[in-house]
């Protein structure tokens, strides 16, 4: 165990890094400071009403989804570079203790961090943007129906398949990675839509794998709901898959030979 993990250890290779990599960092949350003020501020400019939860919602997610995936094979992009391997590789550590200074780097730090500046421009735009008889509130991440917090969770997704596509792919690795991700999404729901017509024999508006269907009966739309614990596999099945991702990610990591 203590060739695995070592406290002391880890500790030392934890401050090298942020030494290392602090200005770079503090770098990119003032480019992220700066993008949420240009999505924030300039939606609440162009719009009559006040920012809604909807925009905050869609603005948070797109942002968090595209920074994090960047972020992450940025942290991680050692990995498939062989020149820049080497001196990753050869640190005084173990591989273990490697992976999870970039793993709490990337998905801890990044989600507190972000979620902070996110809240901050949020209600800094919604006290700039008043107008008389019309508010706004900010975002409500844990309640409503919009369950916001499932964002952390499809972000764990996101997370381990860029560190495994920065392990896999020796060059492109963030493009290849978007690539393959992008793909496997697109045949998950067609072939999904395809199955859920031969099962109804209808012509379905919408069959996203694990959420409603919608279809036409007598001119009407239709919406079907699946069976609330079918439901909660779909909350479980993307941590499942985030986690076999970095499980992956972490043997690839082990079997670099410098």
């Amino acid at each position: 165990m203590q060739n695995k993990f070592s406290f002391r250890r880890f500790s030392m290779l934890f401050q090298k890094h942020t030494s290392e990599y602090l200005s770079g960092y503090l770098m990119a949350v003032v480019v992220l400071l700066g993008v949420l003020i240009l999505f924030l501020g300039g939606a609440a400019y162009l719009d009559s009403a006040p920012l809604s939860e909807n925009l905050q919602a869609l603005v948070f997610a797109l942002l968090f989804f595209g920074f994090g995936f960047i972020f992450t094979s940025g942290v991680f992009a050692s990995l498939g570079d062989k020149n820049k391997a080497i001196s990753f590789l050869t640190l005084p550590a173990s591989h273990f203790e490697k992976y999870l200074v970039g793993w709490i780097y990337s998905f801890l730090f990044f989600s507190l961090v972000y979620v902070a500046c996110f809240y901050l421009v949020a209600a800094v735009v919604l006290r700039m943007d008043t107008n008389p008889g019309q508010e706004s509130d900010l975002l409500d991440m844990f309640t409503g129906d919009r369950r916001m917090y499932m964002s952390f969770v499809f972000y764990a997704l996101l997370h381990g398949l860029a560190i495994f596509g920065s392990a896999f792919f020796k060059k492109g690795h963030f493009i290849k990675s978007a690539f393959a991700f992008v793909v496997i999404m697109l045949l998950i729901i067609l072939l999904n839509e395809q199955v859920m017509q031969l099962v109804w024999s209808r012509d379905l508006k919408g069959a996203v794998p694990f959420s409603d269907i919608t279809f036409l009966e007598n001119q009407e739309l239709m919406r079907i709901a699946p069976p609330e614990g079918l439901q909660s596999l779909a909350y479980g099945i993307p941590v499942v898959l985030a986690v076999l991702f970095w499980a992956a990610a972490y043997s690839l990591l082990k079997e670099k030979q410098v």
